[in-house]
């Protein structure tokens, strides 16, 4: 089996280093529209505060990078859903809370009251 060769980046700045040494793996978890540029910028800024100094350091400087992307990715979405469906109200989560028709239930579940005012 062939041995994949690493890059030496040997005497370069830690996000250089990284970005080299890192060359092997997957690429970046991108999703279609989010931005390479500010990935890459992530990871150069957490490379250069860790200053990772070997291979295994690197890896989990990467490690580390993509748990905080996902997190901010996560974020962001979450946003999205709740602007998204906000005109939807709270009415449709309000069901389970009464029984009988819309009218008492809407009495009984201030939320729903609330979510047609708005």
């Amino acid at each position: 089996m062939p041995q994949t060769q690493l890059p030496s980046a040997a005497g370069s700045t830690p996000a250089v280093r990284a970005s080299a040494a890192l060359a092997f793996l997957a690429p970046p978890p991108l999703i279609a529209g989010e931005d390479h540029a500010a990935y890459d910028d992530l990871l150069a800024r957490i490379s250069a505060a860790l200053q990772p100094s070997d291979i295994l350091e690197d890896i989990w400087v990467r490690d580390v990078v993509d748990m905080v992307w996902d997190a901010l990715r996560l974020r962001r979405l979450k946003t999205q859903l709740l602007t998204a469906s906000a005109h939807e109200g709270m009415q449709p989560s309000c069901g389970g809370f009464s029984t009988g028709n819309s009218r008492s239930r809407s009495r009984r579940c201030g939320r729903c009251a609330r979510s047609r005012r708005w």
